[in-house]
């Protein structure tokens, strides 16, 4: 019981730090302080992405599968048919795989590792959605990277990167990424269940329409109704938003 109201306890503060915003002092030194420097640098993710990520276990598994068909599923019953996909965090493809029976023509990977975005091309050849649609991968910062000749997308996807960036940034670089929006397009967020996400989608929410989500959670030891503080099997949401209309 005790162990419980303290990670209560400290559920509710980091929500309440993150509310402030970084316009208050303790605010701007949390994000500051909990965006993890070294998750900017692709050498930390070159090890990360080669060393105990490169295996995952059944449960990561079976989470990124469920995750990126629950994304696909979102995208063909509330935003447009999705032929032309800008997947930043793209990882080693995956998304892509589960894109290929709705329509896709052409799909655009970005990732800030460069180990990740090799692996991923010297596999795509064998991927049979490599057949129908043209596919290429990019070694690149989301916050610097730009489409070339002003490609707009019919959907541009952040796959669990937004959280590595501060909560004020990750606002700016998906207003940034709403000039490459189709008139019709969306964006589809995929983020875990922790403060600093939730502190990001308030966010959002401010700024871009909400279309439609679904949060879910793994049960591999036993059903439950309710979201569940789970490290190892975290809750995720997965959102559809759409560009500010003067962008659009």
């Amino acid at each position: 019981m005790i162990k419980l109201i303290n990670l209560t306890f400290k559920q509710w503060l980091r929500r309440a730090i993150y509310r402030m915003g970084a316009g208050s002092v303790v605010g701007w030194f949390m994000q500051r302080r909990r965006s993890a420097p070294s998750h900017e640098t692709a050498e930390y993710w070159n090890q990360e992405l080669s060393g105990r990520m490169s295996t995952p276990n059944l449960n990561g598994r079976l989470g990124n599968a469920i995750r990126d068909m629950t994304s696909v599923l979102l995208i063909q019953h509330c935003g447009p048919p999705p032929r032309t996909v800008l997947d930043l965090g793209c990882g080693f493809g995956d998304l892509a795989q589960a894109l290929a029976g709705a329509g896709l023509q052409r799909y655009i990977g970005v990732d800030l590792s460069d180990y990740v975005i090799e692996r991923a091309k010297s596999q795509c050849s064998s991927w049979p959605v490599a057949r129908q649609c043209d596919l290429s991968f990019h070694n690149a910062d989301l916050r610097e990277f730009v489409p070339e000749d002003d490609e707009l997308f019919d959907v541009i996807v952040c796959n669990e990167v937004l959280k590595y960036v501060s909560v004020d940034e990750a606002v700016e670089q998906l207003n940034r990424y709403g000039r490459w929006l189709a008139p019709a397009g969306v964006f589809c967020v995929n983020i875990s269940d922790d403060p600093k996400s939730r502190a990001i989608f308030r966010a959002l929410t401010k700024k871009f329409a909400w279309v439609y989500g679904v949060i879910l959670q793994q049960r591999p030891d036993g059903p439950g109704f309710r979201v569940t503080s789970d490290k190892a099997t975290p809750a995720y949401l997965v959102g559809l938003f759409r560009a500010p209309t003067e962008q659009v």
